[in-house]
């Protein structure tokens, strides 16, 4: 019967980000949106927010760092900032099992320091499911929001995601991802669901101020994304040129500088930097 089970103790980890990652995007990652349900819904009785271990040399000679946004703490939810000496995870699966042995035995005691027993843990993190020692949870769901295995910013660690992926089949642990690809990709054995991503239309039933870069007048076509080399630029140009009397915004966190040279502004379109979701419900 649905909601007849008792609260249970729960564990979600960020892939690559923090808390303060999560609300300077706006909270519009699918994995954002996760952690933020999680801190909602009744049907979990404690939650530890994971955010990626920080690397504190990386803040030498930056000057003051932005404090960090606050995490709605609570007696039932608390966040987890772990620490590391490394810049970057090592790329060989025998590195990165000793690495992860660390980093886990860490996790598994701050999860005892609060009260937490036999958490469910919720990862979105590529590498955890493969190589942390994770005997003490009881259960690991895989949220996976994108292809890591294809992600050419992160090309270094293909053979370790494809790695992770043959032993998420081999144990068969539950997969939600946002596409039937990406299910096909990695093949569970498991469990598995798709959750497309989606929007909240409450978002978007009051659209803000258009973008000084558009065109005041006219339809404005919109990509909103991680901009890398999987974009295809020719074909945006190509689609800019299709209707002239629009404005085409390409916009997002730009993870390739070189792949877009070659979209620069033009009457019809525009490739700008990150954009809050609050200031994008707008265009």
């Amino acid at each position: 019967m649905p909601g007849s089970e008792a609260p249970r103790d729960v564990i979600f980890a960020f892939a690559y980000a923090s808390w303060k990652t999560a609300v300077d995007r706006g909270m519009c990652f699918s994995e954002d949106r996760l952690a933020q349900a999680l801190l909602e819904d009744p049907r979990v009785r404690r939650l530890m927010v994971v955010e990626t271990p920080a690397q504190p040399a990386d803040q030498a000679g930056q000057g003051p760092a932005a404090p960090p946004a606050p995490f709605p703490a609570t007696e039932r939810a608390s966040l987890y900032s772990p620490l590391r000496a490394r810049r970057m995870d090592p790329r060989g699966v025998r590195a990165l099992e000793h690495t992860s042995a660390g980093g886990t035995g860490a996790l598994r005691a701050a999860a005892q320091r609060r009260g937490l027993e036999r958490p469910a843990l919720i990862t979105t993190h590529p590498l955890a499911p493969g190589f942390a020692a994770l005997e003490w949870v009881d259960s690991l769901t895989y949220y996976v929001y994108d292809d890591w295995a294809s992600a050419p910013r992160f090309r270094r660690w293909w053979p370790a995601y494809e790695e992770v992926y043959r032993r998420v089949r081999e144990r068969g642990h539950r997969v939600v991802a946002v596409s039937d690809a990406i299910i096909r990709r990695i093949a569970p054995s498991g469990p598995h669901a798709v959750v497309p991503n989606g929007v909240d239309p409450a978002e978007w039933q009051a659209p803000r101020p258009a973008p000084s870069c558009s065109r005041p007048a006219g339809p404005r076509l919109l990509y909103v994304g991680s901009l890398d080399a999987r974009i295809d630029v020719d074909q945006l140009q190509r689609a800019a040129r299709a209707y002239p009397a629009s404005s085409f915004v390409v916009t997002g966190p730009v993870l390739d500088e070189g792949h877009f040279a070659r979209c620069a502004p033009s009457p019809t379109s525009t490739c700008t930097g990150p954009s809050p979701a609050a200031r994008s419900s707008g265009w």
